[in-house]
């Protein structure tokens, strides 16, 4: 259940970004920008993380 958050949050973020430099969209200022990078980075290892640990529990549950 967890990835599906950090799916969720990555297509927010992505949506934004779409908006804001889209037709008629306002420009960003470039911290806005660093934020969301960082933020987009952020939900990135999360969920590399996440991967990681899972197949760790699974191999030694004996189903990978």
């Amino acid at each position: 259940m967890p990835p599906i958050f950090g799916y969720l949050y990555a297509g927010d973020l992505t949506k934004d970004a779409l908006q804001a430099y889209g037709p008629g969209g306002a420009n960003m200022q470039p911290l806005e920008i660093t934020i969301l990078g960082m933020q987009v980075l952020a939900v990135l290892v999360v969920m590399y993380v996440l991967l990681k640990i899972t197949r760790n529990v699974l191999r030694e549950i004996g189903l990978s």
